[in-house]
């Protein structure tokens, strides 16, 4: 996907953006952990609308803020707890929720804040949104979490139940939070440990629109699916009806190339200015359109060899899933499928984890 749009608006403006501001605090979590916060403070007279931005990976590479700050926006990027210069343990975003939500609390009490705060970020950023938006209350007014979860133990630690290995562990490790894995270790089966920090299950509490974006080759494709989802249908007001999915053919780093599928040119999209027309209209009241974006706006994937072949393009929908049939297919001795149920049979397979088997693409962080 194209970042030229968002970056040539944040060089344009910035030079033409000498008064704005930038002072760094430190905003205080319930339990007095102090959380190291970058303000971006716009040229001219306050109040302004806010866009927030917490992050595990260092507010300091965070140079957006600067970029909302031109666009006349006050941006407030933050290190989570135990994190770069915040205090604290790094809890691998278990208190993201407190946390966010009391830094946005302390936004609304700022004399530059007009009480309208969105958030942003992908991944770990996004997650982080997630964890915030159950109880947020009506000031934060809408959030865009991209190639993100709301379901830690479903989809970044446990899957299926099984341990994501790769993900979990050299994440972590990249992280200096493998001490982490012993908790999630201890805690392998879902438990009240997880279920007192789940967000899906809180979602009458989010009262905030969303917009989430998210690609089929990404590690937390069904994640994204699963908030626009739950959300759009059982999220409290202002957040029920009010959510809108974008699904593309992409990876984790929102690349159209999947192992050695190259997907054409029109599943580019640049997301950075849909997340500009997003915020404009939620955060600023403004009348970009994104009102009445379709609810889904997902790539139909196809043969990326045969130009002729049907797919490769975009679908606007109603909702999503699509109306469906179920239809349950068994699998057969020979390694087929049927409709009906097989006779017994059993397959053997040989899986050594010293000598896997290779992988071209599919759902992989990188």
């Amino acid at each position: 996907m194209r970042q030229t749009t968002l970056i040539a608006i944040i060089v344009l403006v910035t030079a033409c953006s000498a008064g704005a501001q930038t002072m760094e605090t430190f905003v205080t979590a319930d339990d007095g952990t102090l959380l190291a916060t970058d303000v971006h403070l716009p040229d001219g007279s306050p109040p302004w609308p806010t866009l927030l931005v917490r992050t595990p990976y260092g507010k300091r590479g965070e140079a957006i803020g600067d970029g909302f700050a031109a666009l006349g926006y006050v941006a407030v990027i933050q290190d989570t707890r135990g994190r770069f210069a915040s205090g604290g343990t790094d809890t691998v975003f278990r208190d993201d929720g407190d946390d966010g939500r009391a830094t946005l609390r302390w936004i609304l009490e700022q004399s530059w804040s007009d009480g309208r705060v969105g958030t942003y970020g992908g991944s770990a950023l996004g997650i982080t949104q997630y964890m915030l938006s159950p109880a947020a209350g009506p000031g934060l007014r809408c959030t865009v979490p991209v190639v993100a979860t709301p379901d830690i133990y479903g989809h970044a630690m446990i899957q299926g139940g099984a341990l994501r290995e790769a993900l979990a562990v050299n994440w972590l490790t990249a992280q200096g939070s493998l001490f982490f894995l012993d908790e999630v270790r201890q805690h392998r089966l879902y438990d009240q440990w997880w279920d007192e920090k789940a967000v899906l299950p809180r979602a009458a509490e989010v009262t905030a629109a969303g917009l989430h974006m998210g690609g089929w080759y990404d590690i937390f494709a069904q994640g994204t699916i699963d908030a626009f989802h739950t959300f759009q249908h059982a999220g409290g007001e202002g957040a029920a009806g009010e959510q809108v999915l974008l699904m593309g053919p992409w990876t984790h780093d929102s690349e159209t190339v999947a192992g050695e599928l190259v997907y054409p040119e029109n599943s580019q999209i640049d997301i950075h200015l849909v997340m500009l027309q997003w915020f404009d209209w939620c955060v600023r009241d403004l009348d970009t359109g994104a009102a009445d974006w379709p609810r889904a706006y997902v790539y139909l994937m196809g043969d990326v060899d045969d130009p002729e072949a049907p797919g490769n393009e975009w679908l606007a929908l109603p909702d999503w899933p699509p109306p469906f049939v179920e239809r349950s297919y068994h699998l057969t001795g020979d390694g087929g499928l049927q409709v009906a149920p097989p006779p017994e049979g059993r397959l053997t397979m040989v899986s050594d984890p010293a000598d896997p088997v290779p992988t071209l693409g599919g759902a992989n962080l990188h």
